[in-house]
């Protein structure tokens, strides 16, 4: 290769770097978006303290939000050993990755194709796609840009070994590939997307014999099956609840099946971009998603027929399939059926393979370059100005929430949910209710809304709807104190004294270190005097049962309280438990000193 090529590639790289820092690079003054980034950063338990020992076996001891995600957590680590837990040190690492990312891709491409220019233009469609945007500009996924970062590596490697086959090179593919799945499961099926390259641009389906090519995927296969294994131990509880049976394998094909169309539509058209809360599969979505089966055999078929022709749309499309499939919807883990994320690892190779294979089919034609150069340098101006917009729209939950409730005219729930808290956290309770209990409407089973909106609720002053709210979110999350705590402020608010109190009791035994349980029993003159506004609010409504429970309770606390006695004889009394209340008519007796 001359000086001349290689300047022409410096001067190629040096334009991918800058236009990845000028569209990314803003994210570093943005703040943590309130869906998972404080989870993933602040109050995450195994990097708070920084690169420590401790951190580090922690990071691969344990299962922490569902995930096995040893090398995404000791990024965090050294972000924090650096900076702190500044948001702009999260940011800036994210930032950096994926533009390292870019410019892997095109070093990549250069030397699999020797192209410098066609190279360029596909790293640049891929990095500076809008929807790249919630992979970078997001926290939470850094696993995105530093899986991909493994990736890429990887594939280099992969190259090597093609060019130059050795067992070195093999290894380094595979342990690389290893560590691309300990930032993200998400790329296991690697394996089979490696044949899409074979294909093209390496050109080696031919040169290598089918057993060879299969053969030597095996190490890679066999990194796939453990992470594949450790990744379903650690999601057990976060597959979202679904039938079972053929039911299910239904709406998981469905699902999948649309689901790339779905991104296949955003890549072409990457407009209006938001997430997606996952929905319920019903005949009609059942229905649609034949259809797009069908048509995804169709396509296939069509490639698959022509890809003497178009090699490179046949490679790019089998490196699409199987690198979606993991995250298309086939398996409902989590909130979220549609994100822009989904397509990070997607669309490494396909964007490539359409850039090579539409340049072949204008080249084929015999027109002039120009044009086509001409075409793909506004077609690039286009994506940056839309991938800056995307970006600068994650500046803060509020500004980001806001975008996708009007675009989705106000019917995403996650949008609806997500902007509600962030204005509750911003001291805008009115504006919080109102989203929160538009999502109550539409979905009164979504994950922690009835608490979000008990919380509003009762900042607004609407103590019996709070009460309620707070009541199915308990019910729906025993073991939460919050919850708790909140049903026995909205309740003594609302009047509901008796209830009130009996549920201050019941917290702080189930809690007995909690700040907010021990705050509330002592409003009541502590457990005794809790005990005493129960019996007696219970008494008082005619539900005898409780309160000659809770005067018990007081008498336990206080044998010297004649009025703990009192109280309990006469609930025996009005109970119909005779024997009772006369005990407790004697006890109360000799207090007196009769």
């Amino acid at each position: 290769m001359t000086i001349r090529e290689h300047r022409l590639a410096a001067v190629a790289a040096a334009i991918l770097a800058a236009l990845c820092l000028i569209v990314y690079w803003q994210s570093v003054g943005f703040g943590y978006i309130n869906i998972d980034d404080e989870r993933y950063t602040t109050i995450n338990p195994i990097i708070s303290g920084g690169l420590t020992l401790k951190g580090i076996g922690a990071a691969f001891s344990s299962f922490y939000e569902a995930y096995w995600i040893p090398a995404t957590w000791l990024s965090y680590m050294a972000d924090i050993s650096v900076s702190g837990m500044s948001p702009s040190a999260f940011h800036r690492t994210n930032a950096i990755l994926h533009t390292v990312n870019v410019l892997l891709l095109f070093g990549f491409l250069r030397a699999a194709t020797g192209s410098t220019w066609k190279s360029f233009f596909a790293a640049a469609f891929f990095g500076l796609h809008p929807l790249r945007a919630e992979s970078v500009a997001w926290i939470t996924e850094r696993k995105d840009v530093l899986c991909g970062f493994f990736l890429l590596l990887s594939l280099i490697a992969y190259l090597q070994y093609a060019k130059n086959p050795g067992k070195s090179w093999l290894a380094a593919s595979v342990l690389l590939f290893a560590a691309a799945n300990a930032s993200k499961p998400a790329v296991v099926l690697l394996p089979a997307a490696l044949l899409a390259l074979d294909f093209w641009p390496l050109e080696r389906s031919g040169a290598t014999g089918t057993r060879k090519l299969l053969l030597e995927k095996a190490p890679f296969a066999a990194v796939s099956i453990v992470f594949s294994i450790v990744t379903v131990m650690g999601q057990r509880g976060a597959f979202v609840a679904q039938k079972s049976g053929l039911g299910a394998l239904a709406g998981g094909i469905a699902t999948a099946s649309s689901s790339y169309w779905i991104y296949l539509h955003k890549t072409f058209w990457p407009v209006d971009l938001v997430m997606e809360a996952g929905r319920e599969v019903d005949s009609r979505a059942l229905a649609l998603g034949a259809a797009s089966l069908v048509a995804l055999c169709v396509l296939s078929w069509a490639l698959w027929r022509f890809k003497e022709r178009s090699g490179e749309f046949f490679a790019g499309w089998c490196w699409y399939l199987p690198m979606l499939l993991p995250v298309s919807g086939v398996a409902s883990i989590g909130l979220m059926s549609v994100a822009d994320r989904f397509t990070y690892f997607p669309h490494i190779f396909l964007l490539p393979a359409l850039v090579f294979g539409l340049w072949s089919l204008y080249g084929g034609l015999g027109w002039r370059a120009a044009p086509a150069v001409a075409f793909a340098a506004a077609l690039l101006a286009v994506l940056t100005a839309l991938s800056y917009r995307q970006v600068s729209r994650w500046k803060d939950s509020i500004t980001l929430f806001g975008y996708m409730e009007k675009v989705s005219g106000r019917e995403n729930v996650l949008a609806l949910h997500s902007l509600g808290v962030a204005y509750e956290n911003a001291g805008l309770p009115e504006e919080a209710y109102r989203r929160l209990a538009a999502v109550n409407a539409m979905a009164p089973d979504y994950p922690w809304n009835s608490f979000s909106l008990g919380l509003a609720a009762l900042k607004t002053g609407r103590h019996a709807e709070a009460a309620r709210a707070f009541e199915y979110a308990a019910l729906r999350n025993p073991d939460y104190p919050q919850a708790q705590i909140s049903l026995e402020e909205a309740l003594r608010k609302s009047g509901r004294l008796a209830e009130a109190a009996q549920r201050a009791i019941w917290n702080i035994r189930r809690w007995p270190g909690e700040f907010g349980a021990m705050a509330a029993i002592a409003g009541y003159g502590g457990e005794f005097g809790a005990s005493m506004t129960a019996a007696e609010g219970f008494f008082r409504q005619g539900k005898y049962a409780p309160a000659i429970q809770h005067f018990r309770d007081a008498t336990a606390l206080d044998p010297s309280s004649a009025r703990a006695w009192e109280g309990l004889a006469r609930s025996c009394e009005a109970g119909g438990q005779s024997a009772q209340a006369l005990r407790a008519r004697e006890m109360l007796q000799r207090l007196s000193g009769g």
